[in-house]
């Protein structure tokens, strides 16, 4: 379809019951079948891919970042761990890329040439967008203290049971 969520500028295949949208498909019909058995297999076609529903904008975009980076396709290889909007206008986004924490932080640009933003309202403007400014694995927070951790406690420790 070219209208989901009654925009026809809104990707033209959603699949189900996952929510990850691919879209261009109307250049390529021979590609409808590609992200089919993709779907079926519990993956993304990253040609098409176009991110998942019930994320923002800046999530959709972290994660299409995250598979064309690693080439990951597995739908669930890509969690959002978390999402903030910083002072300096960028937005970071958390993300557990097939168990390697990795954070990505993109900046909201104007899309050109201005557009069609609602088929109901001929409204003209720009969608929102963002763009990559960096992708980084982070370190997990684990604690590796450099010696042992003092006793806090004013008990006696517990005999060892035999």
């Amino acid at each position: 379809t070219s209208h989901l969520g009654g925009h026809r500028f809104a990707a033209n295949l959603v699949t189900l019951p996952d929510g990850s949208y691919h879209g261009g498909l109307d250049t390529d019909p021979d590609r409808v079948e590609h992200v089919a058995a993709a779907t079926l297999r519990g993956a993304v076609d990253l040609t098409h891919y176009r991110g998942r529903s019930g994320r923002s904008a800046a999530a959709q975009t972290a994660d299409w970042h995250a598979r064309r980076s690693t080439g990951l396709t597995s739908l669930e290889a890509v969690r959002v761990r978390a999402e903030q909007a910083n002072a300096d206008g960028t937005v970071t986004v958390d993300l557990d890329v097939a168990g390697v924490a990795m954070r990505a932080t993109l900046r909201r640009a104007e899309a050109e040439p201005a557009r069609l933003i609602s088929c109901a309202t001929g409204e003209v403007g720009s969608p929102e967008h963002f763009t990559l400014v960096g992708l980084i694995a982070t370190a997990r927070a684990e604690p590796r203290p450099s010696e042992p951790a003092a006793e806090t406690s004013t008990r006696p420790p517990r005999a060892a049971r035999p």
